[in-house]
């Protein structure tokens, strides 16, 4: 039924079981910062998992909703008509971009990469 709103509130998806992203990942803090930011306590997921393509898996077979990123499993996932999209308002912003490296090995790809990331 969540799929049909034009708009999903924060506190209405709280009400929802949640497949949530392990606590120390980006996309943990992405999500419960985001009910934060409505105001809304984040609620208990009722399973984490580290793979977000077991987490698209989790919620097409109905265990709950999830955050997962735009990606092929998903999109396939929304092809198959096995998952669908839920509009939260407001909507999630973008992310950080984070890039680890060893600064001791030079790999000319990585400085490339480093100093299109600082225009960008």
């Amino acid at each position: 039924p969540l799929t049909r709103a034009r708009q999903v509130s924060w506190e209405r998806l709280a009400q929802e079981p949640w497949v949530m992203p392990a606590r120390t990942s980006m996309a943990r803090r992405v999500i419960e910062d985001s009910f934060m930011r409505a105001g809304v306590v984040p609620p208990v997921p009722v399973i984490e998992s580290t793979s977000p393509v077991t987490n698209v898996q989790l919620v097409a077979a109905g265990i709950g909703l999830s955050i997962a990123p735009d990606m092929t499993a998903l999109r396939h996932a929304q092809n198959m008509n096995l998952v669908k999209r839920v509009r939260a308002s407001p909507a999630i912003p973008p992310g950080p971009v984070a890039l680890i490296y060893r600064a001791a090995v030079e790999n000319p790809r990585v400085t490339l990469l480093r100093e299109v990331l600082k225009v960008a």
